[in-house]
C-alpha cells in the first residue's frame, strides 16, 4: 500500500492536501480532499459565498491511473468544493428539497419556455453516501452542435453544517460509450466526510 500526501496553493488563497492511497480492488484510489477553516474564511471574504472547511475522503475509480497533481488540476472527474450546508448554492441551486417528503425535487427559476426545456433534460437522483445524502443533478446540453452536446452532472451531499458540492461531465450525448455517470454515482456513494 502507497501514501503520497500533496500540498500546493490554487491561486494564492486555496490549499488543498490530498492524500492517495492504493486500496484492494484494482483500478481505485482512495483519495482525500482538505480545506482548512482559515482557506474557507479568506474564499468567504473575496466571493461573499459561504465555503466551508471540510475534511472528505472517496473511491474514484475513473482517474485511477492520473497522478496527484494531474488529478487536481486537469483530470479529476468531479469539481469538488466545501460549503455551508445553509449556503442558498448547495439547498435550491437546480434541486430544492421538498420538506414534507425528504425527496429532492427540480427548482427552476426563470420563464415557462425555459422552464419547459430544461424540465425534459434535467434528472434528479437521491444520493446516500457513507455518512451523508444528497442529489445528483443531470442536465443535458440544448445549445450548439448536437455532436458536440454533453451531460453534465452536477451534486451537493450534505452532512449539516458542512456540505460538499461539485459538477462534472458525465458524457457526451452523441457516444453513448463515454457515459460514466454509474461511476460517477459509485464515486458519490463513497464519499465519507471525516469528523475534524
Amino acid at each position: 500500500m502507497r501514501t503520497n500526501i500533496l500540498r500546493f496553493r490554487i491561486s494564492s488563497i486555496f490549499l488543498l492536501l490530498v492524500s492517495v492511497q492504493a486500496v484492494a480492488f484494482p483500478k481505485s484510489i482512495k483519495r482525500e480532499i482538505i480545506r482548512n477553516e482559515q482557506v474557507a474564511n479568506e474564499m468567504k471574504g473575496l466571493t461573499g459565498v459561504h465555503y466551508g472547511s471540510c475534511r472528505v475522503q472517496f473511491t474514484d475509480s475513473i482517474s485511477s491511473e492520473v497522478d496527484d497533481f494531474t488529478y487536481l488540476t486537469t483530470k479529476h472527474p468531479l469539481k469538488m468544493d466545501c460549503y455551508s450546508s445553509e449556503e442558498k448554492l448547495v439547498n435550491e441551486s437546480w434541486v430544492k428539497l421538498n420538506t414534507r417528503t425528504g425527496i429532492w425535487e427540480t427548482h427552476f427559476s426563470g420563464n415557462k419556455r425555459d422552464r419547459r426545456l430544461l424540465e425534459k433534460k434535467t434528472k434528479v437522483y437521491q444520493i446516500q453516501a457513507v455518512n451523508s445524502q444528497g442529489y445528483a443533478v443531470t442536465v443535458d446540453d440544448i445549445n450548439g452542435d448536437p455532436k458536440t452536446r454533453d451531460r453534465e452532472m452536477y451534486f451537493c451531499l450534505l452532512r449539516p453544517p458542512k456540505a460538499v458540492c461539485g459538477n462534472g461531465p458525465a458524457m457526451r450525448l452523441s457516444k453513448p460509450e463515454t457515459n460514466i455517470l454509474p461511476q460517477l454515482f459509485e464515486l458519490l456513494r463513497s464519499v465519507e466526510f471525516i469528523d475534524d
